[in-house]
């Protein structure tokens, strides 16, 4: 809650652009629920086969962040509003957007596509159950320290 709301500030005053949230499969979708809440103006996109329930693929690719990256100056540009979540568009004067985005995986889809994620400029990469890369040789781990 702590990470989430301070996010959520910083998206608000439109201090970041974007973020990078590796954290175990298992908790992905709670992290989901509480930037939901504490940081609703940032843009979540969830890089796992958990979110793949709609038949898009969730594979990190340059072409999906240069998108993220068009689509935030955009945004910004025209201060767009946009809906986020279904439901949205019956409370509209919650509802803002371009703030920022926010990037969810995990551990494993970092290390299995390391070359995008550390060719990203990131403004906060959040690393949840850090003991992950405790080992400083380990794949994972080098490729969080270049991220």
């Amino acid at each position: 809650m702590q990470v989430t709301s301070f996010l959520g500030a910083m998206a608000s005053c439109r201090l970041l652009d974007s973020v990078l949230i590796i954290a175990p499969a298992t908790i992905l979708h709670h992290w989901l629920n509480e930037l939901k809440v504490w940081a609703p103006g940032l843009r979540r996109i969830l890089l796992h086969n958990s979110g793949e329930k709609d038949g898009y693929s969730r594979k990190a690719n340059l072409h999906l962040f240069d998108g993220l990256e068009k689509w935030l100056r955009r945004a910004r540009k025209y201060r767009v509003n946009e809906i986020i979540e279904e439901g949205d568009d019956e409370n509209t004067d919650d509802v803002f957007c371009g703030s920022g985005y926010c990037v969810l995986t995990t551990y494993e889809q970092v290390r299995l596509c390391s070359d995008v994620y550390s060719n990203h400029l990131w403004s906060y990469v959040i690393l949840d159950e850090g003991q992950k890369i405790r080992n400083p040789n380990a794949d994972v781990t080098l490729t969080c320290k270049v991220s």
